[in-house]
């Protein structure tokens, strides 16, 4: 698949903010972050989706597992 769930998300980020992580590995189609609109802050999770499927590959080799921001990110 194209699409990355990105879970354990840091609350404060946005959809810039995980566009700038995952960019880096290919070109972004669609970067989606749930917002709770009682506290401003995103739900914990996003979903990335790349152009191509080696791409998304790629980045979740580079980031499942990994700590940002002291949250260790889930990715599938």
């Amino acid at each position: 698949s194209t699409t990355l769930y990105v879970g354990n998300l840091p609350y404060a980020f946005r959809e810039q903010d995980v566009a700038d992580m995952f960019e880096r590995y290919g070109r972004l189609r669609k970067v989606t972050v749930q917002i709770d609109h009682y506290t401003g802050r995103n739900k914990g999770f996003a979903f990335v989706e790349f152009e191509d499927r080696r791409d998304a590959e790629d980045a979740f080799d580079k980031y499942n597992g990994t700590n940002v921001e002291g949250r260790r990110l889930k990715l599938d």
